[in-house]
């Protein structure tokens, strides 16, 4: 991100601070329900504080932002993931919480290039759905039909406690969505876009401020049923001349298989290692039982 860009923003978040919003403005996102998402997941994290959004890739797996977890790998068991959150459930109807966390090795925290991380859960999240992914020729180009994607959050805010100490995070369980029209890659340079070979942007049509979808980090950005990337840098999807980034599905197709790999070749060895261990002591109790024999006779 460009000195110009931070200085947009900037200005931008000071105009809808003095000057205000104009209430007539159509706001970018719209109520949603969950359950019309069976893919979709909410991350929770404890110490520090974290709400981010996921996709179901299968019922073991999680796909979401690298940033969102960088501060959990070392204690994925802090890190919960929740399904199907609500109004009438708060709390989802079914939980998880992180066994093994993998991070893109090649992330990078002030570009947010490779933004991509995957979480393997202790317990399969069985009431959901997994995102489709797109196919070989879906995956070259993103269809026409598909000018305008699809994303959504769960809001929150954070707020100082009565001795302004620490900070108090509030999840809203209402579902928002947001629609995101695409940009090229030509006009996202020119708003301050860098590093485009691993993003592409969307960009808001609306001009009015909306503190629903203020943070999305994490979540999927799909039409229809399909994946086609991960919400990587996000600021406000009402700011005007402001474009949100997105990592490519292809780079996170590309990770899922390199580490669902590395998952079942660590998984592989740990069965040989206790099959050998098994074998071992068994052999041991034979020695012993013989030796046995020995003394009793001789």
């Amino acid at each position: 991100m460009t000195y110009n860009m931070i200085f947009h923003l900037i200005f931008c978040l000071f105009v809808v601070s003095v000057v205000g919003v104009n209430e007539n403005n159509t706001k970018a996102s719209y109520k949603c329900m969950s359950k019309d998402f069976p893919f979709l997941v909410l991350l929770k994290g404890t110490s520090p504080s974290i709400y981010c959004g996921g996709a179901l890739i299968n019922s073991e797996t999680v796909v979401t932002a690298a940033h969102c977890i960088e501060n959990f790998i070392k204690t994925p068991e802090k890190l919960q993931i929740i399904f199907n959150v609500s109004e009438e459930n708060a709390e989802g109807t079914q939980k998880s919480i992180a066994a093994n966390i993998f991070r893109h090795k090649k992330f990078d925290r002030n570009h947010f290039t490779y933004n991509i991380a995957i979480i393997i859960m202790q317990e399969p999240i069985t009431q959901g759905e997994p995102i489709k992914l797109p196919t070989e020729k879906e995956n070259e180009r993103i269809t026409p039909s598909c000018e305008k994607l699809l994303t959504m959050t769960w809001p929150y805010e954070s707020k100082i406690n009565a001795e302004g100490n620490s900070v108090k995070i509030t999840l809203n369980p209402q579902l928002y969505c947001l629609e995101l029209p695409l940009i090229t890659k030509e006009e996202c340079s020119l708003l301050g876009g860098e590093n485009l070979d691993t993003f592409f942007c969307t960009f808001s049509e609306h001009d009015a401020y909306d503190h629903n979808c203020g943070d999305y980090s994490g979540y999927p950005v799909f039409c229809k049923d399909t994946l086609y990337g991960i919400v990587s840098n996000a600021y406000s999807c009402g700011i005007a001349d402001v474009p949100n980034f997105h990592t490519k599905v292809e780079y996170v197709i590309d990770f899922w298989h390199e580490t669902m790999a590395k998952v079942k070749m660590g998984r592989s060895i740990n069965i040989k290692s206790t099959a050998f261990s098994l074998n071992y002591r068994f052999q041991i109790n034979i020695l012993h039982f013989l030796l046995l024999i020995f003394l009793e006779f001789y």
